[in-house]
């Protein structure tokens, strides 16, 4: 038993076609890309459309492959989407600077009741900014 880890997200506009890359870690001082260990600052936040959908691609990395995993998105605690396979479309909702969230779950716990199962899954809260408010 293990806790998937989400390695990477990918979030591609279909808008504008700009693809933006985000990484569990980077140690490196130079980096100007966006990765979960080195916050920004508030002006630097990803940023889309109102009503834009993301197409959305997520990479594990650990003892959990992502075969063995589901995956789901979500903006501002709406529009839950499944990303069969890792990758799928979320519809962005709201204004200003509203959460995106990723979802990487261990299957097992939704098949095996004898014995249970705990809970295993990893949860990414990205901070975007929609229409520019915030």
């Amino acid at each position: 038993d293990g806790v998937p880890v989400i390695y990477q997200v990918i979030l591609k506009s279909n808008i504008t076609e700009k693809t933006d890359t985000i990484s569990a870690t980077n140690y490196d001082t130079t980096f100007i890309g966006h990765a979960m260990n080195r916050l920004k600052s508030i002006d630097s936040l990803l940023e889309y459309a109102p009503g834009e959908s993301l197409d959305v691609t997520v990479t594990g990395n650990g003892l959990v492959l992502d075969t063995h995993c589901v995956f789901f998105a979500s903006c501002n605690k709406a529009n839950r989407a499944r990303l069969p396979s890792g990758a799928g479309q979320v519809l962005l909702s709201g204004s200003g600077i509203v959460n995106l969230y990723i979802e990487m779950i261990a299957k097992d716990v939704y098949y095996y009741l004898t014995p249970e199962k705990p809970y295993n899954s990893t949860i990414w809260l990205i901070p975007i900014k929609i229409g520019g408010g915030g």
